[in-house]
């Protein structure tokens, strides 16, 4: 029988990331590592890239530093229009908590690794696949994040900006690399369909005369219920498994609130746990919630 392709997907979500960040320190403090193939988004690829690295409690970490840096700055908003500085993530990286890139090249980079990152001149996904010397750069294009951040970053001549809009949580790609069996990690409760937002409908009128970032915006919502749809209806036959809060979290996806961010932290470490548990416990459990139209938040 052939051994199943394990893949592990990370939704973005901002700074709701620190949940994501506990569910991965609760699978480093397991040893617990069997993936292949691998997508993180947006700020998911800035958790995974430390999961990677084999570094607990450096993510929560890095969110925290980036959270410092979005104290009210109004020289920064007058100056660029932006409230957050992705560009920030090389300073964090490089000395504040050093991202470990010697661990991930003599143990991770022969495994597929996408960064997902969205093409501003056509409005597809792109899975990057990055190599030591650009890993960062493509952590700040996943991040580029339209009236928050900078909208974009170029890397070899290309225009990207955050993979959020193109393709929030990329199992149908993980799929289509091979992956079987496949771990989800969300940063919204599982079942949670998405109506358009503010910042969506302004982005669509604001980019009116760009057909491709007009549209962008305004399907937004629509491409992540899509999304959604896909799990659920599991057209490929594959184990899904789902680590969802079972709520909404008290990070939001640009919230300054630094008392909610270790909230959100525990709480992940705790379903992160919990998940490890029922996997030791009974594995045909999972296989038979993935195959449920409404999961529960571990399925």
């Amino acid at each position: 029988m052939k051994t199943p392709q394990k893949a592990l997907i990370i939704q973005g979500g901002g700074f709701k990331t620190a949940f994501t960040t506990g569910v991965l320190d609760a699978f480093l403090e397991a040893g617990y590592n069997p993936f292949m193939i691998y997508a993180g988004v947006s700020g998911g690829a800035n958790a995974l890239s430390y999961y990677l690295a084999n570094q607990h409690g450096s993510c929560i970490a890095s969110i925290d530093e980036l959270m410092k840096d979005t104290q009210p700055k109004l020289s920064r908003i007058v100056k660029t229009g932006t409230l957050l500085n992705v560009d920030f993530f090389h300073e964090i990286a490089d000395s504040l908590v050093p991202l470990d890139m010697r661990h991930i090249i003599n143990h991770q980079l022969h495994k597929k690794i996408g960064i997902v990152m969205t093409n501003r001149e056509t409005g597809n996904p792109h899975y990057f696949e990055p190599s030591p010397e650009n890993w960062v750069e493509a952590l700040i294009a996943s991040c580029a994040l339209p009236f928050v951040s900078k909208g974009k970053h170029i890397i070899n001549g290309v225009e990207y900006m955050d993979g959020g809009w193109s393709d929030p949580i990329p199992v149908e790609w993980a799929i289509l690399q091979g992956a079987t069996d496949i771990t989800v990690i969300r940063t919204s409760p599982a079942q949670q369909r998405q109506k358009q937002a503010l910042h969506d409908y302004l982005g669509s009128l604001y980019h009116r005369k760009d057909e491709v970032l007009k549209t962008i915006f305004a399907e937004n919502h629509v491409r992540y219920n899509q999304t959604l749809d896909f799990i659920e209806a599991n057209p490929y036959n594959v184990t899904i498994r789902q680590i969802a809060p079972e709520h909404d979290l008290q990070t939001g996806s640009f919230t300054k609130m630094k008392k909610a961010l270790y909230p959100d932290y525990e709480y992940g470490v705790k379903l992160g746990r919990e998940y490890l548990d029922l996997l030791t416990q009974d594995t045909s459990t999972f296989s038979k919630l993935s195959k449920t139209k409404n999961p529960a938040s571990l399925t």
